[in-house]
């Protein structure tokens, strides 16, 4: 799990609230759902691009669906419900994000933007570019993820929609010198192979 944001923590102490856990929804129910709340076929392109940002979170799914049909980017084309453009995170969602992601030093906040621009990174070219202390307190505050590879470990953002926000929150010049130390780093460890 993610953290529990305090405002809900504080209901739960309040009274007697059961607790009901939501497990994220596969793509087919994810196009279901998306089906039924728009009242008709959903673009299979679309319902895979959806379900690739939220990963199947009901929460997340519901917010973005919500912004993007009142933006007009979800629309209904030829009989068939259509995505278009890229997502515009809506502010309830990205406060929500924020909260949850937390309070980061400036270290580990340089671990997400890092692979909100580059991700996956191998850990060991990740560990260049970013201090490897920062990697690992990213990584207990589940904020990233480890995955073995034939060659090693690939780190990826613990949620698409983390990096998302990230990339949204940083200024352009901030993301260009990301993307820049990510090129340069990966060209050295291509030399260094």
């Amino acid at each position: 799990g993610e953290p529990i944001p305090a405002a809900v923590q504080e209901i739960w102490k309040s009274g007697p609230l059961d607790r009901l856990r939501l497990q994220p929804l596969p793509l087919t129910e994810t196009t279901k759902l998306l089906s039924e709340t728009l009242g008709g076929h959903v673009d299979l392109e679309a319902a895979q691009r959806l379900w690739t940002l939220t990963l199947g979170n009901v929460l997340y799914l519901t917010n973005i669906v919500e912004q993007e049909t009142a933006d007009g980017r979800v629309k209904e084309v030829a009989g068939r419900w259509r995505w278009t453009g890229d997502p515009v995170m809506p502010p309830d969602l990205v406060e929500l994000i924020e909260s949850r992601i937390g309070s980061l030093p400036a270290p580990v906040g340089l671990v997400l933007d890092v692979l909100a621009v580059g991700e996956p990174l191998e850990l060991t070219i990740l560990r260049q570019i970013a201090d490897p202390d920062a990697v690992e307190e990213a990584e207990v505050r589940g904020l990233i993820a480890l995955h073995a590879t034939n060659t090693g470990l690939d780190v990826r953002i613990s949620h698409p929609i983390y990096g998302e926000v990230r990339r949204r929150r940083a200024p352009a010049t901030t993301l260009r010198r990301l993307r820049g130390l990510v090129a340069n780093e990966l060209a050295a460890s291509d030399g260094r192979d």
